[in-house]
Parts: C-alpha cells; structure tokens; sequence
C-alpha cells in the first residue's frame, strides 16, 4: 500500500482556496513537504447557482479583503465571468518550482488583478506578463485530456467525500475550510509532516 499523501484539494476563483494556498506556500518555505494539489471547481457540479458567488454580499468581500490584507494578499471580486477549467487544464503541465509559481500567479490574476481567468488568451498572456512560463497552459489548453482530466476531477466532490473548499486531506484526516497558520500548523503536526 502506498503512503499517504498531502492533498489540496482548491479551486482558483475561490478566495478561500487562495488563502489556503498562500498559508501553505509559507509553511513550505521553512519546512519543505510534498503537497498533490487537485483542482476540482468551486462547487459539487449539482449545484450551478453557486458558480461565480455573485449572491456573496459587498460585506462579505469586505471581510475577505480585510483579511487579505492582514495576511499581505489582495482580494478583490473576481471578474464576473471568471471560471476556473481553462487553469485547472494547467495543473497537468506544470512540475517542480513551475507549479507553485503558476498556482500563485492564478491566484493573483483571480483576485489581484481581476482578470477573466476563464479566457485561455487573456490567462497566458497575463502570466507572461508578469514572468510566468505561459507555454505549459497554452500546451494544455489543446490536449483534450487535460480536459478530461479537468472534469475527472469535479468528481472528487463525490468520491473523495469532499464536503467543502479547501480542504487537506492526509490518509482519512480533513482540514476544511477557511484555514488559518495555526490550523493548517496544527494538522501538518497531527498528520506527523
């Protein structure tokens, strides 16, 4: 049997998928683990009227703002027709230190910049821009398995019992939600990494 892995399970126009992420990249720079990051949408497939949060109120994304800026993030709205497939399709692609960059900068494009992330040319020209290796996604978005593998992953809101985003997932141990140093410190130590 295999051992267990960390997992991050996210989706990148979720701005609480975007703290996670920022939080975990900090502890990794101190203390290196292995992260499998899965992109699976912002929400269980059947249930559309959540895509794009455009029910979140102004004084929700007030708080995510004040938040993000504690944390040193900006966190404005996404762009309203922001979805997340033509990134996910990237995750495929990019290896080694590439993957984190390309993670973040997804992230800051999302919610930094405001840009439509689900619009394949203004994503790769927005990483170029800002000194991201574009030529991964632009690769993916033409392969029809990154694709597939994309949707594949929406399943893991079924099968990998997923009730919430983010979450970590070690063996049969969850972290869910919004995920605060102490937490994420907290579970990484429980979990022995």
């Amino acid at each position: 049997m295999a051992p267990d892995k960390l997992t991050f399970y996210f989706d990148f126009t979720c701005p609480y998928s975007y703290i996670g992420w920022e939080l975990l990249q900090k502890i990794r720079q101190t203390r290196p683990f292995e992260l499998t990051l899965v992109g699976i949408g912002p929400n269980p497939p059947g249930n559309p009227r959540l895509l794009g949060r455009a029910f979140w109120s102004d004084d929700r994304w007030a708080g995510l703002k004040k938040l993000g800026n504690q944390l040193g993030l900006t966190i404005e709205r996404p762009h309203p027709k922001a979805t997340s497939t033509v990134a996910r399709r990237g995750l495929a692609l990019y290896e080694g230190s590439a993957l984190p960059e390309y993670v973040s900068g997804v992230f800051r494009a999302c919610f930094r910049d405001q840009v439509d992330i689900s619009n394949p040319h203004t994503l790769v020209e927005h990483l170029q821009t800002n000194g991201i290796d574009p030529k991964p996604l632009a690769h993916a978005i033409v392969l029809p398995e990154t694709l597939r593998k994309a949707e594949d992953d929406m399943l893991s809101w079924g099968h990998e019992r997923i009730r919430t985003l983010p979450t970590l997932r070690f063996g049969q141990e969850r972290l869910a939600g919004l995920f605060d140093q102490r937490g994420i410190d907290g579970f990484l130590s429980l979990m022995e990494i």
